[in-house]
């Protein structure tokens, strides 16, 4: 399962760090776009990927635990 956080880095480096245009020029930066298609695909390629967990007793019981917490602070 991938952490869409580093996806979201990606994306945002290529688009702060990339000229939407060539610089000197008026034509597309074709490079640009090319690496955001790159990563769309990736996270794409994760949403037909199904993912099976099976139920972990000790897992909930300690995010239940987490929850109730935070509920009193």
């Amino acid at each position: 399962m991938p952490f869409l956080g580093i996806y979201t880095k990606d994306i945002f480096a290529v688009q702060e760090n990339n000229p939407d245009l060539v610089p000197d020029t008026a034509h597309i930066n074709f490079e640009k776009f090319s690496m955001l298609v790159r990563i769309i695909q990736d996270v794409l390629q994760y949403q037909t990927t199904s993912y099976t967990f099976e139920d972990d007793p000790l897992l909930q019981h300690f995010q239940i635990g987490r929850a109730s917490c935070r509920e009193r602070v």
